[in-house]
C-alpha cells in the first residue's frame, strides 16, 4: 500500500470516528500533493457534505467522477450530495447509474428505493428496498420501515404487516414504527390490535402526535366516534400543526347527533381561519380570461378518483363534459389505481399525479396547467389538498360533491348542493363559500355498473320483513339505534341487518349487539355483515332487504342510491344540517315524498306502514330503478349541463367582480 493510501486509510477512520479536523487535514494534505486523487476528492467531498458545505461537496465529488468516471461509490455520493441539495431528479439519476454500475450496493439501494417512496414510485421503491435488506440493510429498521410502507400504499396490507412485525424485532420501542405499522392493521380490519400498538407507542413516547391521530382512526373503525374525538383533541393540543388531525375532527363532527348546523359552521369556520393564517405568504394567481380557444379549463382535486363515492359519482360528469367548452384536468392523490380509475382517465383530457407533490409543488402545476376553475371533491375527508387551495392557484375555486357542508375555506368562493339540502335563507349564513344551488338535486348516479338483476321482496319467501342499512357504522349513534329498535318493536318478527367492513371484528360485532339488546332487541333479529369484496355481490345483497333505513343526521348519498337501484325503498328522517337533508334531496327528485319523515314519529310510522304493504314493496321492486333512471339523477347529460351553467355562472360572477389580481387573505 502506498503512503498516500495508507494516509487516505487513516484519514477515514479519523472521519468515522467523528475527528473530522484531524482527517480534513490529511485530505487536504493529499490534495495539495496530488490535485487529482479522485479517492482523497470523493472523502473530501463526504466530509463537505457531512459539514453542510453542499457546493464543495458538489464540485469535490464531480471532479472524483471526472477522473473516475462511471465509479459506483462516487456516483452514490453524488446522489447523497445532490438529494440533500434539493435536487431529488438529480440524486435519482446519479443513484440509478450508480446501481447500474453494482447492482449489489446496499446504502445505494436503500437511498434510491427511499426516494422512490418519496415520490410514490411504489414498484420500483419495493424493488431496490427489497435488494438494500437482501445486500446488507437486514438490521436496518429504517429500510424495513420504508419497504413496509411501500407495500401498504399498494394495498398489500399482510405484506406490509409482515416488514413492519420484522422492523420491531430490531427496534421493539419505536414510536413511529408503531403508529405506522397500527396504519396497516386498522387497514387490514384489526382496530384491537392496532390500538395495543398504539398503546406502546404512547406508553414509550407520550407526546407523539401522529399516534393519538392513528388511535382516532382505530376508534372509528370501532364505531367509537367520541374516543376518536378525544384522541383528535389530544393530537392537537400537543401539535397544533399537524393538520391531519385537524381534518379529521371536522369530519368525524358530522358523525356526532348533537352537532348542530351552526356549530359546525363555526368549527369549520374558525379552522379556515387559522388554516389561512398558516398558509399565509402562498402564491396567488391574477383573474385571466379563459385559455385555450374559448374553452374554461377545469381542474377536479382528489384522491378519490376509484372505487369511491366520489369516483362513482363525478366519472359519468367528467365523461359527459361538452369538451368543445371545457377543458378538464384531474389532479389525482391516489396512491394505487383500479378499474374505475382507469376509466375516468380515459375520459379526462389530461391527467397528472400529485400524491407526491407538496401543496407548494401541486399549486404551481395548476398554474402551469392555466387552470380556471379549480373544483375540490374532498373537503375535510382523507387526501384533501385544502392546503393547495389555500394558495389559490387557480381564479375561481369550488367545492362540490366530496364533502356534506362548508370546507370553512374563503379562498374557496363557492359550493354545489340545492334547495332541499340548504334551503336560501339560514343556509347561506352557515356558508363560508357562497351556495351554488342546482335546480333538480346535485347529485347525479349512472348505476353501479356492476348490474345484478332485481330481485323480488324477501318478505314474500322469507316471511318476515327485512329492514337495512349499508351505511358505515360511525353514522348509527344512540338516536338511530332508537328508533331502529322501535321499528323492530312496531313489526313483529322483523330483522335488520347492517352491513359494514367493520363487522367482520367480534368486538364490533359484540357492541352492535349490546346497544341494540339494550333497547330490547335481541341478537336473533339482527344480521351483522362484513362488506363483500366485489361490487357485484355487495349489490346483490340487497335482495335481503325489504326497506333500507337511512341514518341521521348523517344521511346516506351513495347507499342510498344504490338501494334504490336495486328496487329497496329508503325512509328518511329529515334534519336541519345539510347532512341530514341528502336523503330528502334523493327521494324528492323521485317524487318519493310518502318515504320522507319530518319527525322520528313519522319516520317511525313510515317504515311500519310501509313493512305490511306488500303490493307497495313489490311495486317499488319493479319501478324503483327505472324511476331512478328517468329522474334529475339518473339524467345525466342534463345534470352536466346544469353544473356547467353554475360553473359559468360562478364565473362570470367572478369575473366581474375581481378584475384585479387576487389580494391574498
Amino acid at each position: 500500500m502506498s503512503g498516500t493510501e495508507h494516509n487516505l486509510d487513516k484519514a477515514r477512520r479519523l472521519h468515522k470516528a467523528g475527528q473530522l479536523n484531524d482527517a480534513r487535514r490529511i485530505y487536504d494534505e493529499v490534495l495539495r500533493n496530488e490535485p487529482g486523487n479522485h479517492r482523497a476528492l470523493h472523502l473530501r467531498g463526504m466530509l463537505a457534505l457531512q459539514e453542510g458545505a453542499l457546493g464543495e461537496a458538489e464540485q469535490l465529488v464531480r471532479q472524483a467522477l471526472s477522473r473516475a468516471p462511471g465509479r459506483a461509490e462516487y456516483l452514490s455520493a453524488l446522489g447523497q450530495v445532490l438529494y440533500f441539495g434539493g435536487d431529488a431528479d438529480g440524486a435519482g439519476t446519479a443513484w440509478r447509474d450508480a446501481l447500474a454500475a453494482d447492482p449489489n450496493d446496499a446504502t445505494t439501494a436503500y437511498n434510491y428505493g427511499t426516494l422512490a417512496l418519496e415520490r410514490q414510485q411504489l414498484p420500483l421503491a419495493e424493488k431496490w428496498l427489497r435488494a438494500a435488506i437482501g445486500n446488507g440493510e437486514q438490521e436496518n429498521w429504517q429500510a424495513r420501515a420504508n419497504l413496509a410502507h411501500a407495500l401498504s400504499r399498494q394495498r398489500r396490507h399482510h405484506d406490509a404487516a409482515a416488514e413492519y412485525g420484522a422492523a420491531l424485532q430490531i427496534s421493539p420501542d419505536n414510536a413511529e414504527l408503531l403508529t405506522s405499522y397500527a396504519d396497516t392493521l386498522n387497514h387490514m380490519g384489526a382496530p384491537n390490535d392496532a390500538k395495543a400498538l398504539l398503546d406502546r407507542a404512547i406508553r414509550g413516547q407520550p407526546d407523539f402526535a401522529p399516534a393519538f391521530l392513528n388511535l382516532a382512526n382505530a376508534c372509528l373503525a370501532l364505531a367509537d366516534v367520541p374516543g376518536a374525538m378525544d384522541a383528535l383533541s389530544q393530537a392537537i393540543e400537543i401539535d397544533p400543526g399537524l393538520e391531519d388531525a385537524h381534518h379529521k375532527r371536522l369530519f368525524f363532527s358530522h358523525y356526532l347527533e348533537d352537532s348542530s348546523a351552526p356549530e359546525l359552521f363555526e368549527s369549520h369556520a374558525a379552522w379556515g381561519d387559522a388554516f389561512t393564517r398558516r398558509n399565509a405568504g402562498g402564491q396567488t394567481v391574477p383573474k385571466t380570461a379563459p385559455q385555450g380557444g374559448g374553452q374554461l379549463r377545469i381542474g377536479y382535486v382528489s384522491s378519490d378518483f376509484g372505487w369511491h363515492s366520489v369516483g362513482l359519482f363525478i366519472h359519468s360528469v367528467i365523461e359527459a363534459h361538452d369538451k368543445a367548452r371545457f377543458h378538464v384536468t384531474c389532479y389525482s392523490g391516489l396512491e394505487s389505481e383500479d378499474e374505475m380509475t382507469r376509466v375516468i382517465k380515459k375520459y379526462a383530457d389530461a391527467w397528472r399525479e400529485t400524491s407526491a407533490l407538496s401543496d407548494d409543488q401541486m399549486a404551481a402545476m395548476i398554474c402551469e396547467d392555466r387552470i380556471d376553475i379549480l373544483i375540490d371533491l374532498a373537503g375535510h375527508t382523507g387526501g384533501n389538498r385544502l392546503g393547495v387551495f389555500a394558495r389559490r392557484p387557480a381564479p375561481l375555486q369550488i367545492s362540490y360533491l366530496g364533502y356534506p357542508g362548508t370546507t370553512g375555506l374563503a379562498s374557496i368562493g363557492y359550493r354545489v348542493a340545492d334547495a332541499w339540502t340548504e334551503p336560501e335563507g339560514a343556509a347561506d349564513a352557515l356558508s363560508v363559500e357562497k351556495i351554488l344551488r342546482l335546480a333538480g338535486g346535485f347529485h347525479c348516479f349512472a348505476g353501479p355498473w356492476s348490474e345484478p338483476p332485481v330481485q323480488p321482496p324477501p318478505v314474500l319467501t322469507k316471511g318476515m320483513i327485512s329492514f337495512g342499512s349499508f351505511n358505515n357504522i360511525a353514522k348509527i349513534n344512540d338516536g338511530v339505534v332508537a328508533l331502529w329498535a322501535e321499528i323492530l318493536n312496531r313489526v313483529p318478527e322483523s330483522r335488520l341487518i347492517l352491513k359494514d367492513q367493520r363487522f367482520k371484528l367480534a368486538d364490533t360485532r359484540r357492541r352492535m349487539t349490546r346497544v341494540f339488546a339494550a333497547r330490547g332487541i335481541a341478537a336473533d333479529r339482527l344480521n351483522l355483515m362484513g362488506a363483500q369484496a366485489e361490487r357485484r355481490d355487495h349489490l346483490a345483497l340487497y335482495a335481503e332487504v325489504d326497506i333500507a333505513l337511512d341514518p341521521f343526521p348523517y344521511n346516506g348519498t351513495t347507499t342510498t342510491c344504490e338501494a334504490l337501484w336495486m328496487g329497496v325503498p329508503v325512509v328518511t328522517l329529515v334534519g336541519a344540517r345539510p347532512d341530514a337533508r341528502v336523503g330528502l334531496s334523493l327521494l324528492s327528485q323521485m317524487e318519493l315524498s310518502d318515504l320522507i319523515a319530518n319527525t322520528p314519529d313519522e319516520y317511525i310510522a313510515k317504515s311500519a306502514e310501509l313493512a305490511i304493504d306488500m303490493e307497495k314493496l313489490a311495486n317499488f321492486r319493479n319501478q324503483l330503478r327505472n324511476r331512478l333512471e328517468s329522474s334529475s339523477i339518473g339524467k345525466i347529460k342534463a345534470f352536466t349541463q346544469k353544473l356547467e351553467a353554475a360553473y359559468l355562472q360562478a364565473w362570470q360572477e367572478t369575473m366581474a367582480g375581481l378584475s384585479d389580481p387576487i389580494e391574498e387573505s
